[in-house]
């Protein structure tokens, strides 16, 4: 899909600023499943939108435009034609390879710690919204938490529910998460339902 500079001037324009971190995650997902040359691929892609990414230059803990996030995921899922459910399957891959998730999960004692741990996460990689949890019901497995204030583009929701997934992954808990209400299907925030074996 090729997007017109209106598009890209549009999604450049949100007022949100992302962690470089989560670019790290793209790369390292990219350098995985498609090596240098696939890297390359999406470089171009960027750049012939008008804005470049060094991916390797980036510092995890600088923030960047949320835009440029957007842009890069963007550019992933036109240069390998992924698709929504890859998408999240990008995010899950995400928290087994980031060693400052890794360390911190390992403090992890519970699925539960893991969900509260993700308010934490979200608030160290996002400048902008509040990730709440609603419920969480041990006896039946699930949880409920929400995303208010930081509409950013649907791939980051397919991309922060696989994220949930991952973190799940780390524990060695099968976790399933589902964004269940979003803001770009006409619903007033965010909502995902997280269950587990």
């Amino acid at each position: 899909m090729t997007y017109s500079k209106e598009e890209i001037d549009k999604i450049m324009q949100l007022d949100c600023l992302s962690r470089g971190s989560t670019f790290q995650t793209d790369q390292s997902y990219v350098l995985r499943h498609y090596g240098e040359a696939g890297l390359e691929k999406v470089k171009q892609i960027l750049a012939g939108w008008g804005h470049p990414i060094d991916y390797k230059a980036m510092r995890s803990m600088q923030w960047y435009p949320a835009g440029l996030r957007v842009l890069s995921l963007l550019a992933l899922q036109e240069a390998f034609d992924l698709t929504p459910d890859q998408i999240k399957t990008m995010g899950e891959e995400g928290p087994p390879h980031s060693f400052v998730v890794r360390l911190l999960t390992n403090l992890f004692l519970s699925i539960e710690m893991m969900i509260r741990a993700c308010e934490i996460f979200y608030r160290r990689n996002w400048s902008r919204g509040k990730f709440e949890i609603v419920s969480i019901d041990s006896e039946h497995k699930s949880s409920v938490t929400t995303l208010k204030g930081n509409d950013i583009h649907p791939l980051i929701c397919q991309f922060s529910a696989g994220y949930i997934m991952g973190l799940g992954k780390i524990i060695g808990k099968k976790v399933f998460c589902d964004e269940t209400k979003c803001t770009f299907r006409g619903d007033p925030y965010h909502e995902f339902t997280i269950t587990w074996e």
